[in-house]
């Protein structure tokens, strides 16, 4: 098989790959949205992790007994 023959194959599974993961990472992003609707994630809170990051923070989620 020679490359002539080969690129065209590498075109389409470059193609497919990229139409996977835009699909992946629109998913991904329709479960964050939805799931902040419904109440069962606060993405807001959960960003200042970044913000506030020292030791004597406080929780953010507390452990379920």
């Amino acid at each position: 098989m020679t490359y002539q023959e080969f690129e065209p194959m590498l075109q389409y599974l470059y193609l497919g790959g990229l139409l996977l993961s835009a699909y992946a990472l629109y998913s991904y992003v329709w479960y964050m949205y939805k799931s902040d609707k419904k109440g069962d994630t606060d993405y807001e809170k959960l960003s200042n992790l970044a913000l506030d990051d020292n030791i004597d923070s406080k929780t953010i989620n507390t452990p379920k007994k």
